[in-house]
């Protein structure tokens, strides 16, 4: 779809402005019902748009004129970065781009706006204090998840063709699954970040998009190293190998079968995961029942798994209580959301040797899931093991708002530095979609990009909710 799109406008078949008309009108006819797009600048988009548009040929860019919209953790030239939180709704406007968005608009996007998350992309719903609650286009009384569901929303109502995302613990997997779309964390290192980001080597800028063409372009364009990045290893990514083996492990959090339809969906969805990998290659693909315990082979390994997502809130919590100072968590302890609260208070109390005891953990769990996972090896399982949070963040049986089950699945591959992908499985009988998460290993990101274009092919999806129309050429209304 970008790759038609921008052909588009280099064509002359239709303009950069008339693109962001089209994402204005469909964001000023969704919001603020859908809750998607915090803030958006069309006399801004509009000057890019024209320039690129008397400019002709001279761009070529493989993203030429589409609008896009931007995380609200992600620095914009000009504008403010609030990162979800009402302590930061006044800060100074960002000095430069950041990396990604500085990509981005280099190969022709035109930013037109923000998108929702949570207060400083800490939990897997989309909700704060500053902007309100996300709802997911697919059901509006449930969220679509987080921390990036505000551009996974805005996607998957089809109100531009293009949106940021982030992943520091399931952010974009979460959502992705959540809204039927395709979810990339590459390898820590691939999309080079801040030399300085809050969480150090847990977060990545990540991928999100509606099919699976979009998606090896966007890592195309996002990929690439960072002066000063604390991400170690190779930045250019690894042929694809041809997959022999798919691990089916149901889950990742603990050695327990999945119960009820979840349980045999997940199944069913691996089994024919490695059957379109196997006909998309033309050689047979063994899928390999296991458990996390099985798969690590490790004499310790109960205690690694136990300690997974405890050892990612103690990770990034003081991470982000560091990089705010004990100052402004104390200053603004009335101001944050709850639950953010109580992570950087959780975070202040971490000791040094407690921190580094969990790093020494995550250097084990690296070791052994990189023995798991050579080249042509598949892990697949579920990116959640439950129905997902209403609007607010409160999971179903839960009385406040926060994670009880939504990154049990998904830290691992934070912690470990692997690549993983949620593609779109089904629909779930809540009538929201569901995703299988795949992980591959280091540096396999073109792996996962295989896998997800054979998925495709087999079991192709729809682009956007129901009641709503995919952003493309065929579809614009101007």
């Amino acid at each position: 779809m970008l790759a038609a799109l921008a052909d588009g406008v280099r064509r002359g078949r239709t303009t950069a402005e008339d693109l962001v008309l089209e994402a204005a009108a469909r964001i000023e006819s969704a919001e603020p019902d859908l809750g998607a797009v915090t803030s958006i600048d069309v006399a801004a988009a509009l000057t890019r748009a024209r320039a690129i548009d008397a400019s002709g040929a001279e761009h070529a860019g493989p993203l030429l004129g589409l609008p896009l919209l931007v995380k609200d953790i992600e620095n914009v030239a000009g504008r403010v970065t609030t990162y979800g939180s009402v302590p930061f709704a006044d800060a100074p406007p960002a000095a430069a781009d950041s990396p990604v968005v500085a990509r981005l608009t280099a190969a022709g996007a035109v930013v037109l706006g923000r998108t929702n998350t949570c207060e400083f992309a800490h939990e897997g719903y989309t909700a704060n204090r500053l902007h309100g609650a996300t709802h997911n286009p697919w059901r509006p009384e449930w969220s679509p998840g987080g921390s990036s569901g505000g551009s996974a929303a805005a996607l998957a109502a089809g109100l531009v063709p293009l949106a940021t995302s982030s992943d520091g613990g399931g952010s974009v997997r979460i959502p992705a699954s959540l809204c039927g779309l395709l979810g990339l964390k590459p390898t820590t290192g691939v999309i080079g970040s801040e030399p300085t980001p809050a969480w150090l080597d847990v977060h990545t800028d990540a991928v999100l998009a509606t099919c699976s063409a979009d998606l090896a372009l966007l890592l195309d364009v996002m990929a690439g190293p960072v002066p000063g990045s604390t991400a170690p290893g190779p930045v250019a990514l690894a042929p694809a190998t041809p997959v022999h083996r798919v691990l089916a492990v149901p889950r990742i959090h603990g050695s327990g079968e999945l119960g009820g339809t979840l349980g045999a969906d997940l199944r069913d969805a691996t089994h024919r995961l490695a059957a379109a990998l196997g006909e998309a290659q033309g050689r047979e693909v063994q899928v390999v029942d296991t458990s996390i315990a099985e798969l690590f082979a490790a004499d310790d390994v109960r205690d690694l798994v136990e300690r997974w997502e405890p050892d990612w809130y103690t990770v990034t919590s003081a991470e982000q209580a560091q990089l705010l100072g004990e100052d402004v968590v104390r200053r603004f302890a009335d101001a944050w959301d709850p639950s953010f609260a109580a992570a950087m208070e959780h975070g202040l109390r971490v000791t040094a040797a407690e921190y580094l005891a969990v790093r020494r953990r995550c250097a084990h769990a690296r070791r052994v899931l990189d023995l798991a996972l050579p080249p042509g090896t598949l892990l697949a399982t579920c990116v959640l093991d439950g129905p997902g949070y209403r609007p607010d963040g409160r999971a179903p049986g839960h009385a406040d708002p926060g994670s009880p089950y939504g990154l049990t699945q998904t830290v691992l591959a934070n912690l470990t530095g692997h690549p993983a992908i949620s593609l779109p499985a089904g629909v779930s009988g809540l009538g929201l979609p569901w995703g299988l998460q795949v992980l591959a290993g280091r540096w396999q990101d073109r792996a996962l990009l295989t896998t997800a274009e054979a998925w495709e092919r087999a079991h192709p999806w729809p682009r956007t909710a129901p009641g709503f129309t995919a952003f493309d050429s065929a579809s614009r209304s101007r």
